[in-house]
């Protein structure tokens, strides 16, 4: 949970924790009671859980998923209105450290950087 699109209001990122692949969801609260649901990725995968944390340095939450084997562990970057595209791998080299099935986020680093271990 946390404000995914900037509005003051706390929104969702569902992971489908399963063994077959499903569509992990964002629910983006509407101020008004209501959530407005979103496919987070393109894809679906076996994700277990999913973290939030500022991955990019840009101001919004980014999402981190870890997925059981075969999927990959993905970073998904925020556009700072709720919307996410797959990070480049290339950027992202934590993408396929481990088969491990949580996601932790932790500022290790000092003042402003922020590392994870997925």
């Amino acid at each position: 949970m946390g404000d995914l699109d900037g509005d003051g209001d706390l929104d969702l990122v569902l992971a489908k924790g399963r063994h077959d692949p499903l569509r992990d969801r964002v629910l983006l609260n509407d101020g008004k009671g209501g959530l407005v649901a979103s496919d987070l990725g393109p894809t679906a995968d076996r994700t277990y859980t999913a973290a939030l944390a500022d991955v990019d340095g840009d101001g919004d939450l980014d999402v981190l998923t870890s997925n059981d084997t075969p999927d990959k562990k993905l970073v998904y970057l925020n556009n700072g209105k709720g919307q996410f595209t797959v990070a480049d791998p290339r950027t992202a080299s934590l993408l396929e450290i481990s088969t491990e099935t949580r996601s932790l986020t932790s500022r290790w680093q000092g003042p402003g950087r922020r590392t994870c271990s997925i």
